[in-house]
């Protein structure tokens, strides 16, 4: 029996900021899917606009929007410093998170549990999710450890998971399912992005360390975009067909194009 229809899946686009504080650009992006985005996670890179103030600009024109806090080479003062001015700001949403940049931790770079306790001590009323990266179980680290790690945080304050990008949702099932059974009430909510040819593909399973399903490169090889939107819709019916899951992140390209926004729109709107 459907659980729900895409048209109320609830959804989280995921974009990033542009190089440079240009709020047009950055309010083109989350605009992408319309009122039909429940919230916009904005990506944090070191190379970009930061995410605490493009988020607070979303904020401002009416956007829900998640602030990106990596702990990643940072010292504890320096993210006590962001806690406060997004406060002072009204940020009430805040995704603790390792951060995708190179940079070595400091003596005192708190744990990203810890940080949930940071955000919580001092973003009083915000809602506070953490990542997960189920392809992170090989070699001496197992499912078992991944999850006690994430249990760690949930118990310091986390009150939903969002994991990485996935383009195998049976691989993310055993996650949700502990999660589930230890933590009832967190929301766990998987992330896809539409993988629009072979070469984008795998362009995007090696920066992220995120594997491919053969079926789904050989679709692409043989059909081309179509066959990467036909996986992405029936990745999202999956989600919405699921009580494991409660709702879907959709990354989308750095400057996705009028054409994308349309045909992303007809898939949920």
């Amino acid at each position: 029996m459907v659980r729900r229809m895409l048209t109320a899946l609830p959804l989280t686009l995921e974009i990033t900021p542009p190089a440079r504080p240009r709020a047009s650009v950055l309010l083109r992006r989350a605009g992408c899917l319309g009122a039909r985005a429940n919230r916009v996670n904005v990506i944090h890179r070191v190379d970009r606009w930061g995410s605490l103030p493009a988020s607070i600009v979303l904020a401002r024109h009416g956007f829900d929007p998640v602030w990106h806090l990596p702990n990643r080479g940072r010292r504890a003062q320096q993210i006590e410093d962001d806690l406060a001015f997004a406060a002072r700001a009204g940020v009430r949403r805040v995704l603790c998170l390792r951060g995708e940049y190179k940079a070595e931790d400091e003596e005192d770079t708190p744990r990203i549990r810890e940080v949930v306790r940071m955000v919580r001590r001092l973003l009083p009323g915000a809602s506070v999710s953490v990542s997960l990266n189920p392809f992170a179980a090989q070699g001496p680290k197992t499912r078992a450890r991944v999850l006690a790690n994430l249990d760690a945080k949930l118990r310091s304050g986390a009150e939903a998971v969002q994991t990485q990008v996935s383009f195998d949702l049976e691989a993310l099932r055993p996650y949700a399912e502990a999660v589930k059974a230890d933590h009832p009430s967190v929301r766990v909510v998987p992330m896809l992005m539409p993988a629009l040819s072979t070469r984008a593909a795998v362009r995007i399973s090696r920066r992220l360390g995120v594997p491919l399903p053969a079926a789904l490169l050989s679709r692409l090889e043989r059909y081309g975009a179509e066959a990467g939107w036909e996986h992405f819709e029936s990745f999202a019916r999956a989600v919405a067909d699921s009580a494991l899951f409660d709702g879907l992140a959709v990354m989308t390209p750095i400057d996705p194009t009028p054409a994308f926004a349309a045909r992303l729109r007809s898939v949920f709107c």
